[in-house]
């Protein structure tokens, strides 16, 4: 990402804008009003809300309850640790949707709204859960994990409706508000955590969708791809007992961001 960024601040509003994005034909502010399109909408939840604004994608988050946004006070905005994590993942040559701003709006001084203005990419990519559940996509997918990892990456919600494929072929990530960065790569624990979820989501939308599994261990391939890939071995009591939490959990509704 070799974007600049600078500070953006009017009243009741702060955050970081793309450098070449400040001059006057650009107004972050004029991105952040819902449209009365309904068909613009990708998510209207309680929380989450999102939607199209020409070639951008806005994802907005609300804090809710009074205590709620006084403890987010004390934490870094989500849409600031996206940006970080964006910044992070193109210098490793991993693709995410380009990051416009990152703003968050305040009422009487506490926070009320997080917004994270990307580039759309839904004309230029396919997301993994709307792929063919094949061994060659559980592949792709387990080595661009793995390439996270090794750069001490952690996603937070490695699940197929996070990851995506550009038409080039290249596999790609999104939601990166639990991203955790470090200066090493993942230790075994946090690497397990991560594939658990990943093979998981993929047995869970076999199961869905009625399909056959590519083999009748769904874990022990992914574990089996992950050392071959990262030459570390995750298939172990502790790997099991989570993937097997995960692929019986209720999956919750999600929004593209």
């Amino acid at each position: 990402m070799g974007s600049k960024y600078i500070r953006f601040s009017r009243p009741g509003i702060s955050g970081i804008v793309e450098e070449t994005g400040s001059n006057c034909a650009f107004d972050p502010v004029s991105l952040l009003e819902m449209p009365a399109d309904g068909t613009l909408l990708c998510k209207n939840g309680n929380t989450v809300q999102a939607w199209k604004n020409g070639a951008l994608f806005v994802k907005r988050v609300r804090h809710g309850s009074m205590l709620r946004a006084i403890r987010h006070i004390f934490e870094p905005p989500r849409p600031a640790i996206c940006l970080r994590a964006a910044k992070r993942l193109a210098e490793i040559g991993i693709p995410t949707p380009h990051v416009t701003a990152a703003l968050r709006q305040y009422r009487h001084g506490l926070p009320v709204f997080d917004y994270l203005v990307t580039q759309d990419i839904s004309s230029t990519a396919v997301f993994a859960d709307a792929l063919p559940l094949t061994g060659e996509l559980a592949e792709g997918l387990t080595e661009l994990l793995a390439k996270l990892h090794a750069a001490g990456i952690e996603h937070g919600d490695a699940n197929l409706r996070n990851f995506y494929r550009t038409n080039e072929g290249v596999f790609g990530v999104i939601d990166l508000d639990a991203c955790r960065l470090g200066n090493s790569p993942l230790p075994r624990p946090r690497r397990i955590r991560e594939l658990a979820r990943l093979a998981s989501s993929f047995s869970k939308l076999a199961a869905e969708r009625g399909t056959a599994e590519p083999l009748p261990d769904l874990a022990g391939y992914f574990a089996e791809l992950y050392a071959r890939c990262a030459g570390i071995e995750t298939d172990s009591r502790a790997y099991r007992k989570r993937f097997s939490y995960l692929a019986e959990r209720k999956r919750k509704q999600h929004v593209r961001s």
